[in-house]
C-alpha cells in the first residue's frame, strides 16, 4: 500500500498518456485486448508522433498451423524488407513469446531484421512490427495459488499470470509505430487467448488455411 510506505499530507496520480511512438489505431487496438485485465491504470493513450493519425489497422493473419503460420510470416518479412531498403535503414522488428513460434528458421535478414521475445522488446520501436503466436496460455498450479493466498495477493498465481499474458501482448504490440501484424495459430486453449477481446473494427484479419 503506497501510502502506508510513503505518508504525505496529499496525493495525486499523475499518468503519462501522450505516446510519440505508436498510431492512434495500434495504441486503440492494445488498450481494448487489456481491458480483461482486473489491476490497471485508467489511461487512455493520445498518439502524439509521426504515425499519429494513421488509419492502418493491426493486420492478424489467423492461420489453421504453426507451419502455414511460419510460410506466411517469411513471406511477409520479405516483401516489408524489400519495401523498406527503398527508404533508408528501417529496420523491421520480429517479436515472439516462445522461440519455438518461429519455427527455429534463423534470421536471413540479420542486416535488417530483429528477432526477440516480447519481454526484450521493452523500450524498442519499428515502424513496422510482427507478433508471432500468442502471448502465452498458462498451465494451472495449485501450489503457487496457495501460496498467493497465504501471502495475502488480491489474485490468484493463475490471475496474475493470466492478467500478465495481456500486459506483456500490449508492450509487444505498442512497438510498432504504422503497421503491426499479428501470425496466430492454433494452440492448446483455442487460436488465441487475447484475440476474441479485439473490437473487429480495428484490426483486419486474414485467414490463412492452405
Amino acid at each position: 500500500n503506497f501510502e502506508n510506505h510513503f505518508p504525505a499530507t496529499s496525493y495525486r496520480s499523475v499518468t503519462i498518456e501522450a505516446n510519440y511512438r505508436s498510431s492512434q489505431q495500434i495504441i486503440d487496438c492494445a488498450e481494448e485486448m487489456l481491458k480483461p485485465v482486473q489491476f490497471k491504470s485508467p489511461k487512455h493513450g493520445e498518439a502524439k508522433g509521426e504515425f499519429a493519425g494513421s488509419d492502418i489497422p493491426v493486420t492478424v493473419f489467423r492461420c489453421t498451423s504453426k507451419a502455414l503460420a511460419a510460410n506466411e510470416l517469411l513471406t511477409w518479412i520479405t516483401r516489408e524488407e524489400t519495401t523498406a531498403s527503398g527508404n533508408g535503414p528501417e529496420r523491421l522488428l520480429c517479436l515472439y513469446r516462445s522461440r519455438s513460434a518461429f519455427d527455429g528458421r534463423g534470421n536471413p535478414w540479420r542486416h535488417r531484421v530483429d528477432i526477440m521475445s516480447f519481454h526484450a522488446s521493452k523500450g524498442l520501436e519499428a515502424r513496422s512490427v510482427c507478433l508471432i503466436g500468442d502471448s502465452g496460455a498458462f498451465e494451472h498450479n495449485p501450489l503457487k495459488n496457495l501460496i498467493y493466498r497465504r501471502a495475502g495477493f488480491q489474485q490468484t498465481y493463475d490471475e496474475a499470470q493470466h492478467d500478465e499474458s495481456f500486459r506483456l501482448l500490449y508492450v509487444a504490440m505498442t512497438r510498432a509505430a504504422e503497421r503491426c501484424v499479428w501470425f496466430v495459430f492454433p494452440q492448446k486453449k483455442g487460436v488465441s487467448l487475447h484475440l476474441d477481446n479485439i473490437p473487429p473494427q480495428l484490426i483486419a484479419i486474414v485467414d490463412v488455411d492452405k
